[in-house]
């Protein structure tokens, strides 16, 4: 066994999960043409608008409005019969940009999906969003769907995932980020403290590791990238499948975060 499950080095943390969707009305097309293109790279095919609509649970009409917009914008290409479509070289410019800021071409999203096959539990990739960190990629297995999906929010100062990305700051900039979070009034000293030595413990480990209602969570911050956006690489199961391999899978996650910038083999064992 790698782990004490009794170790009071592994921190309580809040299940509170704040999902997407509150704010999607004000500009929801928008977002819908995000989500095409988006399935777009993940499905990486041209796709009927039949195709479109069934993956994004939209109504057939509202999906050939959309993708009609879209070519009518030149984001989107059809083919002579009017079947077909497939993103455009308009959006090359804005690929290449995100890929040289991102560790290289689809370099994240390769990672999150290694760490799903090889581990097969919940791995998330966060990012600061105000005063909160947001899931940007999410993959799950069949067994704990619906628990987390892109887009949802979890707390700075009471996850795993903020654990590991306050790890990654001084202590003057640990305050400062504290001081953004919705719950910033309410953050007591003994609180304090307790986040303190959660950071600590966190730097001392090399790894995040808490226990919620439901799962137990493992976490690091990864390299920072040319955009110098702080990401975190999060690992969440059921405790019975996690807690007793702590050391083991944040080794495993720990290459992983080091194969980004060359520190590791890619070809991780």
């Amino acid at each position: 066994m790698d782990h004490d499950p009794h170790d009071s080095s592994v921190r309580h943390t809040s299940s509170d999960i704040r999902h997407p969707g509150e704010r999607r009305n004000i500009s929801k097309s928008a977002v819908r043409a995000l989500d095409v293109l988006e399935h777009f790279a993940a499905v990486r095919r041209p796709l009927r608008a039949t195709d479109i609509a069934h993956a994004l649970d939209l109504h057939p009409s509202s999906a050939d409005q959309l993708l009609k917009s879209m070519v009518d914008a030149a984001y989107l290409l059809i083919d002579a019969e009017g079947k077909v479509y497939r993103p455009s070289p308009r959006l090359m410019g804005f690929a290449n940009w995100l890929a040289e800021n991102y560790f290289g071409g689809d370099a994240l999203s390769k990672l999150v999906a290694s760490v799903a096959v090889r581990t097969g539990q919940i791995v998330t990739l966060a990012a600061p969003q105000g005063g909160w960190l947001q899931l940007v990629d999410v993959a799950t297995p069949p067994g704990l769907s619906g628990l987390v999906r892109k887009g949802s929010r979890v707390s700075i100062t009471s996850s795993t995932l903020g654990a590991a990305f306050l790890a990654a700051h001084d202590d003057r900039e640990i305050e400062r980020w504290i001081d953004r979070t919705p719950e910033a009034r309410h953050i007591d000293d003994a609180f304090r403290e307790e986040l303190r030595a959660s950071v600590h413990a966190t730097r001392a480990r090399g790894f995040a590791c808490g226990l919620g209602d439901r799962l137990f969570s493992i976490a690091l911050a990864l390299p920072r990238p040319a955009a110098g956006i702080q990401l975190v690489l999060g690992l969440a199961g059921q405790p019975e499948h996690m807690e007793p391999r702590t050391a083991e899978l944040g080794a495993q996650l720990r290459r992983y975060a080091d194969s980004l910038t060359g520190e590791a083999n890619s070809a991780i064992p």
